[in-house]
């Protein structure tokens, strides 16, 4: 074999070397795809607690509806819990971006992005009303599927929102005082 032949084959093989090995070193390289995700999506669902007056929690077992009256939480007409909805608000701004998972409204129903499959969020900010679609669980733990109300786009957060989110009305509601029973009497 000639020199001239060895080098066309080294060269060969270098190139096809560097394709096989692409995938490994893109991103070194500055040509891995970055998802372009706005920081207003990242950040949709940070919400506070002292500037949102009501929100409302709507899935196939029903409606409830929170109200702050005088500075004191009620779901449907009922006193709340407090805590529960102070942890409920913290859990909304812990929820964390993970990913853009479709772009496409046809897929929305595998995601359960829909009025009667999924979770419908809606919160009254000073902007106006926010509606969201929380859709089902996602494959990691504490991940799930959300839509802005309207939009094409579905995106997967972590965290436990969705777990607030699916509980019954009573677990919402504020529980009576258990009565300790008096110790001082004497019979």
């Amino acid at each position: 074999m000639q020199k001239r032949t060895i080098y066309i084959f080294l060269g060969i093989f270098i190139v096809l070397l560097a394709v096989a090995s692409f995938p490994q070193w893109k991103k070194y390289a500055g040509f891995e795809e970055k998802q372009n995700v706005s920081a207003v999506i990242i950040s949709i669902l940070k919400i506070s607690m002292d500037k949102t007056s009501r929100f409302e929690i709507k899935d196939a077992s029903g409606e409830k509806k929170f109200a702050k009256e005088n500075g004191i939480w009620k779901v449907n007409e009922l006193e709340a819990d407090g805590e529960k909805v102070k942890a409920f608000f913290d859990n909304l701004n812990k929820a964390e971006f993970k990913e853009l998972a479709s772009k496409n409204k046809s897929n929305h129903q595998s995601f359960d992005i829909s009025e009667d499959k999924g979770i419908v969020l809606t919160i009254a900010a000073e902007s106006g009303d926010k509606k969201f679609i929380i859709g089902k669980s996602g494959a990691n733990y504490n991940s799930f599927y959300i839509n802005i109300k309207g939009g094409n786009n579905v995106y997967l957060f972590s965290g436990s929102l969705r777990n607030d989110l699916t509980q019954d009305l009573s677990a919402w509601q504020k529980k009576a005082e258990e009565e300790k029973p008096d110790e001082t009497k004497t019979e």
